[in-house]
C-alpha cells in the first residue's frame, strides 16, 4: 500500500524542494489521520526512504523533515495525546493557540526554504544495495 502511494507522489515530486514539501505535508496529514506522532514517523520514514536515497540525500535529512512535520503538529492535533495534553494544560480550545506556536511555523518555513535552495541539506552517496558510501554536509555558501 505504501508503494502505491509513493508511486503517485513520485509523479509530482521533481526536485529536492518538492520532495521535502511533500514529506512535510504527508507527515502532517498522517498525524491527523492516525492521531499518533509515532505512527506518522514510522510510516513516512518507510515511505520516503528510497526517494531520499535516489535523490542522494542522507536519511538524516529525511529524519529531520519528518520530525518537523510530525512532532510539531502532534501537539496541534486536538484528538492526539499531545493535543489533549496542550488543551487540558493551557485550558484553551482546540486550535486557539496555533498562532502562538512560533517555533513550529519557523522550523517548517526554514525546512521548505532549505529544501528548495539546497542549503543545509545533508548529501550522501549510496551503492546499488542502498548502503551508505559517503556523506557530507552541503556548503551553506553555495
Amino acid at each position: 500500500m505504501l508503494d502505491a502511494i509513493m508511486e503517485k507522489l513520485l509523479k509530482i515530486i521533481k526536485s529536492t524542494g518538492s520532495l521535502v514539501l511533500c514529506t512535510l505535508v504527508t507527515s502532517i496529514i498522517t498525524v491527523y489521520l492516525s492521531s499518533s506522532v509515532y505512527v506518522s514517523i514510522i510510516l513516512n520514514g518507510r515511505m520516503y526512504d528510497k526517494a531520499y536515497r535516489k535523490k542522494n540525500l542522507d536519511i538524516i535529512t529525511l529524519s529531520r523533515t519528518i520530525t518537523e512535520g510530525s512532532a510539531y503538529f502532534g501537539g496541534m492535533c486536538p484528538w492526539s495525546g499531545g493535543g489533549l495534553l496542550v488543551i487540558s494544560s493551557l485550558g484553551v480550545g482546540p486550535w486557539s493557540y496555533l498562532p502562538y506556536v512560533f517555533g513550529c511555523w519557523g522550523a517548517i518555513s526554514f525546512t521548505i526554504l532549505w529544501g528548495y535552495t539546497g542549503k543545509y541539506m545533508q548529501k550522501a552517496e549510496y551503492d546499488e544495495d542502498g548502503k551508505l558510501i559517503s556523506a557530507e554536509l552541503a556548503d551553506a555558501a553555495e
